[in-house]
């Protein structure tokens, strides 16, 4: 029952991260010192590390796209008096008017990659928009 539940989280971090069949493949194939390119023969440790591994990219991929976020606001005018971002109205901004990016209204830390992605598609839109109007 556990390789299924790995299995699941691995298919679930590389469609998160956009792996094509051929970057499982390699992958596999890198963390079972090319023994397999099948999940299913791989290992439990195996496995755990993999999907760890998929983790630690995907929190670095979405620490990034939260980094931007927030250098967007800040530029738009959300800081604190002292020059700080001022978090609460990003996470504000965030939960109320990020629409479909964000239906379930999550703060920006808590969003997933593919929310985040959205939520950064429509910061940068703003972003442009209010460039144009200085």
């Amino acid at each position: 029952m556990i390789r299924y539940d790995y299995i699941k989280g691995i298919f679930g971090a590389l469609r998160e991260l956009d792996m094509t069949d051929d970057d499982r493949y390699m992958l596999v194939r890198q963390f079972s010192g090319g023994r397999t390119a099948s999940l299913k023969e791989l290992h439990p440790e195996e496995l755990k590390a993999l999907l760890q591994t998929l983790n630690q990219e995907r929190l670095k991929r979405t620490k990034k796209m939260r980094a931007k976020v927030v250098h967007y606001l800040c530029l738009m005018g959300y800081t604190r008096p002292d020059g700080r971002p001022d978090l609460d109205r990003i996470n504000g901004f965030v939960q109320k008017r990020c629409g479909n990016a964000n239906p379930k209204r999550k703060p920006l830390h808590f969003l997933s990659p593919a929310e985040c992605r959205k939520v950064v598609t429509i910061v940068e839109q703003m972003y442009r928009k209010h460039t144009l109007q200085k």
